[in-house]
């Protein structure tokens, strides 16, 4: 009972933990390129004709994904979300307001091959970033 209550747990996370190892094929014709990141947000208070404003730390994800048609051009895709809740303090009295944001933006990409490990590339594209209130 023991041992597959520990092996199967090993056994999935050794091949879990061993698929970035196919990341690493250097043949970059036709390569995709996905990945997920995480990122917070700390920022301090204003106060401005006796409002405060604050808002609370706040984390999101960012997802992006690569596509190379050969071994120098592609094409970038990202989405990215987070959410916080904005506060305002007044004589009038408090108000909080969640705000939800989203990041989408879309690039070419241009990539130089050398024979290094690093790949310098060059991005341009455009994005835009939605803020959506919720609970006004």
């Amino acid at each position: 009972m023991f041992g597959k209550k520990v092996v199967l747990p090993l056994v999935v996370g050794t091949i879990i933990m061993s698929l970035p190892v196919f990341a690493q094929v250097e043949n970059p014709a036709y390569k995709n390129e996905g990945s997920v990141q995480a990122f917070g947000s700390f920022v301090k208070s204003t106060n401005n004709n006796g409002v405060d404003q604050s808002a609370t730390n706040s984390g999101g994800v960012l997802a992006s994904y690569r596509f190379f048609f050969n071994s120098h051009h592609g094409v970038e895709a990202n989405y990215g979300y987070a959410l916080n809740t904005q506060n305002f303090f007044s004589s009038s009295g408090a108000l909080g307001v969640k705000a939800y944001s989203h990041e989408v933006s879309g690039a070419y990409v241009f990539r130089l091959s050398t024979k290094t490990r690093f790949k310098p590339f060059v991005l341009a594209g455009a994005g835009a970033l939605v803020f959506d209130p919720k609970d006004v």
